[in-house]
């Protein structure tokens, strides 16, 4: 059965967590609103300079994207 409501917002920024997670270059924390029924990601870049960290924001936008796709596909 297919999550709805709240659930599939859960399970959808748990999805792009799985696949973001271990950058070392990033601190990620899943965060959720449970009387809002909302839930999503923080996450804080740090890099020497600001090429480096758009660098590391493309590369984290990219997984982010993939991850996506692939939960929408297969829910």
């Amino acid at each position: 059965m297919k999550p709805k409501g709240p659930e599939r917002t859960f399970a959808k920024a748990e999805a792009s967590l799985f696949a973001i997670e271990g950058q070392d270059f990033a601190d990620i924390e899943l965060v959720t609103d449970c009387d809002g029924g909302q839930a999503g990601l923080r996450i804080l870049v740090k890099g020497e300079d600001l090429t480096q960290v758009r660098g590391m924001v493309d590369s984290l936008l990219a997984l982010l994207a993939s991850a996506e796709a692939e939960y929408n596909s297969n829910n």
